[in-house]
């Protein structure tokens, strides 16, 4: 069997959707499947290189930024791509092509069908789903809406990492059959220490992701900072991320007095986060809107208990009382309530810490790839079945 993924962001480059095509394509490879990566090219990578058992071939991007990408960069991927992907495709002759985000990276899988009847299927991760952040994307989602049917219809198989994720596209797409797959950790990079470590000093909390609005992060300072009025100080919170709302989050600090209390480390080597987790004692993400938090499921791995909100994606990752705590987005007072309730309580943070570690091993990325090796098989049993037929 041999599959083609294309994405436009992988390793280095991205976040979220790029790990889960990079841990995917690790672990099918790992199987004996051949596996090649058609990705973005940034400065200081080689335009070639084999990772893991699979080759990654980059194309010329206009991209600037390791952590973020511009709707015009994105769209220099599929520009830059059309050619490259025909030529590597008609090289490498893949049996089915695997799809990370159905913008910008969708059109790709359909012209490849189109021009040589390879089926594809296509991974949905969030931000390309019409009504996930339409502040923001919105209006490009509406413009892009005609193409997003044409591309999803054609897809041999269209998969959500989350259950509200798949609810949200089927508003968008209700005649598509979409399926879910969830997002999945590495549960031995990703794990507790081997004894527990004495507690001193301030309680941890932590959050990992891109500094955006998305990620809520104003609400979460609110909170702190009522937190500290009704003299709850006996904590600390660290920021690990960067991103345009970094600027405006600690002048919001500095105008709320929490200045002191919260720690903007910008973003830290990928081989820290585990270090950053397990040295926590509570994890927080109080995001507005989530696909499948990939934080989420690390922290969890690390054993740490969570506070997040009622978002596609993390409702599917917390138990509330088992393994953490779910408040509605954008509600200050439901995070302070569930903050302090955990910060005073010990003993409930160290239970539900091993129930995470325990949900995550559920979720190990050899155990999602077994899905997606079992999808591969079906959708490509399914077509040999009508090419069998159309020849009859």
């Amino acid at each position: 069997m041999r599959i083609l993924v294309v994405n436009y962001e992988f390793p280095p480059l991205g976040g979220g959707a790029g790990n889960v095509s990079a841990y995917i394509a690790r672990h099918i490879a790992s199987q004996g499947v051949q596996v090649a990566v058609l990705t973005s090219h940034f400065k200081g990578l080689p335009r070639q290189q084999v990772i893991d058992g699979y080759k990654v071939h980059r194309v010329p991007v206009l991209r600037r930024h390791v952590y973020k990408c511009s709707i015009c960069e994105m769209f220099s991927f599929v520009a830059n791509s059309v050619i490259p992907s025909w030529r590597l495709a008609r090289q490498f002759r893949p049996d089915l092509v695997h799809i990370h985000s159905g913008f910008p990276t969708g059109p790709l899988g359909y012209w490849l069908k189109i021009t040589l009847g390879i089926p594809y299927i296509m991974t949905l991760h969030g931000g390309e789903v019409p009504g996930f952040l339409p502040e923001e994307v919105g209006t490009l989602q509406e413009i892009l809406a005609p193409a997003t049917r044409i591309v999803w219809s054609a897809a041999s198989a269209v998969i959500a990492v989350s259950e509200g994720l798949r609810a949200l596209s089927l508003l968008a797409i209700p005649a598509v059959n979409i399926q879910v797959i969830p997002n999945g950790v590495d549960c031995q990079y990703f794990s507790p220490l081997p004894t527990c470590r004495e507690r001193s000093g301030p309680l941890r909390l932590l959050f990992v992701g891109r500094v955006v609005r998305q990620k809520g992060l104003s609400y979460l300072l609110d909170a702190l900072a009522t937190m500290k009025t009704q003299e709850a100080t006996d904590w600390r919170l660290k920021i690990v991320g960067d991103g345009p709302m970094r600027p405006h989050l600690e002048a919001q600090a500095t105008q709320r007095g929490i200045t002191e209390l919260v720690e903007f480390t910008g973003w830290l080597p990928f081989e820290q986060i585990p270090v950053e987790m397990r040295s926590a004692d509570l994890f927080v993400l109080p995001s507005i809107v989530e696909g499948m938090p990939l934080v989420l499921l690390q922290a969890m791995a690390c054993g740490l208990p969570v506070v997040a909100t009622k978002v596609p994606g993390s409702v599917d990752l917390v138990q509330p009382g088992r393994n953490g705590l779910l408040v509605p987005a954008k509600n200050p007072p439901a995070l302070v309530e569930a903050l302090t309730s955990l910060l005073t309580d010990e003993s409930s943070r160290i239970e539900m810490g091993k129930h995470s570690r325990g949900i995550a091993l559920t979720m190990d990325w050899s155990k999602i790839a077994e899905s997606y090796y079992a999808l591969y098989q079906t959708v490509l049993s399914t077509s040999e079945s009508r090419a069998s037929t159309c020849e009859v």
